[in-house]
């Protein structure tokens, strides 16, 4: 899998790709045989993540009524997601303003569902 090299310092424009060990071992110039551009690739990286979180909210929402069941159950999916997607949940929290639009709003929206049903 393709993650963001971590670093604070550097802008999408500027972050270069590196392979995770654990990824299909795609070069960084081969990537674009797959994606068009760095906008593409961040935008499939947002979309698909804030996709991820609705579904372990969904899942930890359901089968009970019970407001502090309810509410643990998502901090716990939120927690994990992030423990265990910590690059992703990087470029996700950092990147938002690096999307150009319609993507940013794309995102932002599903950013505000995620919200809204934690907020009740």
């Amino acid at each position: 899998m393709l993650r963001p090299r971590s670093s604070p310092s550097l802008g999408t424009e500027q972050r270069r790709w590196v392979r995770s060990e654990s990824g299909p071992g795609i070069r960084g110039p081969s990537l674009y045989k797959h994606v068009q551009s760095k906008q593409e690739l961040l935008r499939l990286l947002m979309i698909q993540t804030m996709q991820q979180l609705l579904e372990l909210q969904r899942s930890a929402l359901a089968g009970t009524d019970e407001p502090s069941v309810q509410l643990r159950r998502v901090v716990e999916a939120h927690v994990r997601y992030h423990a265990t997607h910590r690059h992703e949940a990087f470029v996700g929290t950092r990147e938002i303003d690096s999307l150009e639009e319609p993507s940013r709003t794309e995102v932002i929206s599903l950013r505000g569902r995620y919200e809204r049903t934690c907020a009740g």
